[in-house]
């Protein structure tokens, strides 16, 4: 059985390094957040998650944004956003 939790991360710290890797940034911050507040081994991010942070482009990613975590199984979590349906399976 899946655990859903929904989190807001903040992406500030992606500002902070140079214009042309924030975006690339951000996106490493929703993985490890999601290694550190769950544990998992391995992170999936949904693909409206990457188009939501690279929509602005690369030197304007937004500041924080809204997820659900959802537990997969013991080493897997997938991130997608908040009321996003499911992805079914192929």
């Amino acid at each position: 059985m899946s655990e859903k939790t929904v989190h807001t991360i903040p992406l500030r710290d992606a500002w902070k390094g140079s214009r042309l890797r924030r975006a690339k940034s951000a996106m490493r911050i929703l993985r490890e957040y999601a290694l550190r507040h769950t544990g998992a081994k391995r992170v999936k991010i949904s693909e409206s998650i990457s188009k939501m942070v690279w929509a602005r482009g690369i030197q304007n990613p937004p500041r924080r944004i809204r997820v659900e975590i959802v537990q997969e199984d013991e080493e897997t979590v997938s991130l997608r956003l908040e009321g996003e349906k499911e992805e079914e399976e192929e």
